[in-house]
């Protein structure tokens, strides 16, 4: 019998670099308006002596912040830590600035890509940004002028949250929910939200804005509705201590990529550089091959530089296995048409 193709997606920020609203990577994002914000200039300069902005890269100074909001309170007991908090806050903000694109518009570039995608195709995506998930809502089918229960964009709040359902909720996936693929951002998002506060229902459970029907005037800052803290917009940092523990529904979206790059026929690995820090990444790739129990598979890496797609193609494990490699994204949809 034939098996059944299916294709996951792998997304990052070089994609959204080679958007229509070309985006910042990680690396230079520092560069436009950072002297306005006279505190992170400031804290970037000491963290990056003697060097150039283009080399300020955001996920380490993520990273960097994030560690020392969750270590420095509790092991010295000074002004330092709420020093780190504010920053971490404005750094969000930039950060916010710096991926914004214009109200209603999509993107052609992303829209040609995921049109290229079957109903059972997965997107896995390491971008804060809203690029993708415009695209997605613009494209796939709509009910009631909102996205239909099974489509990638449809499920989110499901995944994140509670189920719109009269009943209970289940413990695992609805069959509906695994008819269609998934759109799973795996560092968070800028339009998520969460109470910071341990034990609150809001802590366990995040907000997608973008897809809710509540999504109105709900923002970062906001009171939460069950214990009242202020509401933090939801991001990872690409930290080996993610803080998702073994529980919670962050490590509930890591399961499922686990088991859609295990069962995927094709593998799609488009603007994402695989950060040496970000070793859950890393081992989620090598551990997804290595439970395939179809162990043939294709892999397509899109990057214009050929060293870096080496480096790629390294981290995947398997002999059993066919490789292509693209310069562009438009060369890999040239290749991969949507009735392929």
């Amino acid at each position: 019998m034939e098996t059944k193709t299916s294709t996951t997606l792998i997304i990052g920020a070089g994609l959204s670099a080679a958007s229509d609203f070309h985006l910042p990577t990680m690396r230079g994002f520092f560069t436009q308006n950072i002297s306005e914000n006279t505190e992170i200039n400031y804290f970037l300069k000491w963290f990056y002596p003697n060097q150039n902005p283009e080399e300020y890269n955001l996920e380490d100074v993520l990273s960097f912040l994030n560690l020392s909001c969750a270590r420095i309170p509790i092991w010295q007991n000074n002004f330092q830590s709420q020093s780190n908090r504010i920053l971490f806050d404005s750094l969000l903000k930039y950060t916010k600035m710096r991926l914004e694109i214009p109200v209603n518009s999509i993107c052609s570039l992303h829209e040609s890509l995921f049109q290229t995608l079957k109903e059972q195709d997965t997107i896995i995506s390491f971008n804060y940004d809203l690029v993708a998930d415009r695209v997605l809502l613009n494209i796939e089918p709509q009910q009631n002028d909102r996205p239909g229960l099974d489509t990638r964009m449809g499920k989110i709040s499901g995944l994140l949250g509670r189920l719109n359902i009269w009943n209970d909720p289940p413990p695992s996936l609805l069959p509906r929910e695994q008819k269609w693929g998934f759109y799973l951002k795996l560092h968070g998002s800028l339009d998520w939200l969460y109470c910071e506060t341990p034990g609150c229902e809001n802590n366990v459970n995040i907000f997608a804005c973008g897809v809710s029907e509540l999504s109105e005037g709900q923002a970062e800052g906001m009171p939460c509705r069950y214990c009242g803290a202020s509401l933090k917009t939801f991001i990872i940092p690409p930290v080996a201590t993610k803080r998702l523990e073994d529980r919670g529904r962050m490590a509930f979206l890591w399961n499922i990529a686990l088991r859609q790059l295990s069962s995927a026929t094709r593998i799609a690995v488009i603007g994402i550089s695989f950060a040496p820090s970000d070793f859950e990444l890393r081992w989620l790739v090598r551990q997804a091959i290595e439970l395939r129990v179809q162990k043939y598979y294709e892999l397509h890496v899109v990057n214009p530089s050929k060293h870096d797609r080496q480096n790629i193609i390294k981290l995947f494990p398997g002999i059993d296995r066919s490789v292509y490699e693209y310069e562009t994204v438009k060369d890999y949809i040239d290749n991969n048409p949507v009735d392929c």
